[in-house]
């Protein structure tokens, strides 16, 4: 079954993190992967001030409902999904991807991991973040090297095995 897919601007930022985020998944064929080509095939890149306010993207508080059912509010974020987080959502799994770029009023419907259909609609988009959550939501995923401990060599003399001449 095919969904439509609105047509929706997206930050040139969001929209080049999506292009890169397909390159990692060229020939998938993952229920993220069909959503994220969905969303790349409607999405015309735009700079960021250029941007409706009302506009669910990275950084913004998103107030949805998923089938007709009681409204949540989250806040996108770029940070992969984390268990039991009630604050964020995020833009890297089915549910936050799919929110991503619509407007209060606008819905879609898109599959699962579950192979569900979900009908999702946007009933408001406010930037009332404050701003650690704010730089939070907008951050790429970095992954930190290992702290290691700041150590001394050993002098030659200590180590086993090593004989001094």
């Amino acid at each position: 079954m095919r969904f439509l897919h609105p047509a929706t601007s997206l930050s040139s930022t969001d929209y080049a993190r999506l292009q890169q985020l397909m390159l990692t998944m060229i020939g998938s064929r993952t229920v993220l992967a069909a959503l994220l080509r969905r969303k790349l095939g409607s999405s015309v890149p735009a700079p960021p001030l250029s941007l409706a306010p009302d506009r669910a993207v990275s950084g913004k508080r998103v107030r949805f409902s998923v089938d007709g059912g009681a409204e949540d509010a989250r806040i996108l974020t770029w940070q992969p999904p984390a268990f039991e987080d009630r604050s964020t959502l995020s833009l890297l799994s089915p549910r936050g991807l799919a929110l991503m770029g619509l407007r209060p009023g606008e819905f879609l419907f898109y599959r699962t991991e579950s192979d569900r259909t979900e009908f999702i609609r946007v009933e408001s988009v406010s930037s009332e973040v404050s701003g650690r959550q704010a730089q939070i939501a907008a951050a790429p995923q970095r992954r930190r090297a290992p702290r290691l401990a700041n150590r001394r060599p050993a002098p030659a003399d200590s180590l086993p095995g090593v004989v001094n001449a």
